[in-house]
């Protein structure tokens, strides 16, 4: 997979697989940013139609302005793109015009989520983590350009620097810290148990994480996980602050079933600004 998408064009060879008998080369000829393909594979993946828990994206960097806008793209690109033949557009932009690539990896996100804007519970999980660089981003074999490039996104993401990409947040800081969020919530699930009545639910709470990871769950329990069970009007429970079994790495809890069909358990950990919503995927096999 790495040797794939690296081999860019005019940069490196395309990848040949021999068992295969297949070449390949840097997914970006298709689509710069991949979130569409992603989309597509998750609904062959998984046939429910549950929101996801988390869509990340990370970018590699792109040109913007003092305010933290991305700088548009100018009519030489334009200009360039009506007289290129479609197949070669994609050539271009990796191998001759990286401002053209990030700006299409820019466009491609945005689409996605215009599509998603209207639901709240697709868009609060969507994420494009990326860097405003003051100026267009240096070329993949531009190695001399990497310790100027290293201190300027040390700069940006600092809680200090407030010129950052997305407007719902302040800083490319707090961003990380809503990601990182979701990102562990997203590593509990529940399975419901056996012994679940109509008035009462029985949950095994349980982790995503592989039985080699014990440091990384440990970790997780000392930071003192809080629960709550929640619908789309309010709280139906007090806070639930399990005794996980690090042998299995889960827990058992009991509440009151809610009488709505639509309820969620959500998490909270000491410093956490919000309660997140745990995992909807009850097994990753």
């Amino acid at each position: 997979m790495n040797n794939s998408t690296s081999a860019a064009p005019t940069y490196f060879k395309p990848y040949y697989h021999a068992g295969k008998s297949q070449s390949y080369i840097d997914g970006t000829l298709q689509r710069n940013n991949p979130i569409q393909t992603l989309k597509e594979e998750r609904r062959l993946l998984w046939k429910d139609k549950s929101p996801p828990d988390i869509i990340l994206s990370v970018g590699t960097g792109i040109q913007a302005d003092t305010e933290g806008t991305t700088k548009l793209v100018n009519k030489r690109h334009k200009i360039a793109k009506k007289l290129v033949p479609k197949g070669l557009i994609g050539k271009i932009a990796i191998g001759l015009d990286m401002i053209q690539s990030t700006l299409d990896c820019d466009r491609q996100w945005n689409e996605f989520m215009s599509f998603t804007k209207w639901d709240c519970d697709i868009s609060s999980v969507c994420h494009c983590l990326n860097i405003g660089l003051a100026k267009q981003p240096p070329n993949l074999d531009d190695v001399a350009a990497m310790p100027s490039l290293k201190d300027e996104v040390e700069m940006y993401l600092c809680p200090e620097e407030t010129r950052y990409l997305d407007k719902r947040y302040v800083s490319a800081h707090e961003h990380i810290t809503v990601v990182a969020r979701q990102l562990t919530a997203a590593l509990f699930y529940f399975e419901e148990d056996r012994a679940s009545t109509k008035e009462k639910c029985t949950d095994y709470l349980r982790c995503h994480l592989s039985a080699a990871m014990m440091s990384q769950f440990e970790n997780l329990v000392n930071a003192g996980p809080s629960f709550h069970v929640q619908t789309c009007s309010s709280l139906l429970a007090d806070t639930i602050s399990p005794v996980f079994d690090l042998k299995v790495f889960s827990a058992k809890i009991t509440f009151n079933r809610p009488e709505s069909d639509q309820w969620i358990i959500e998490i909270y950990m000491h410093h956490w600004q919000s309660w997140e919503q745990i995992s909807r995927l009850s097994n990753l096999q």
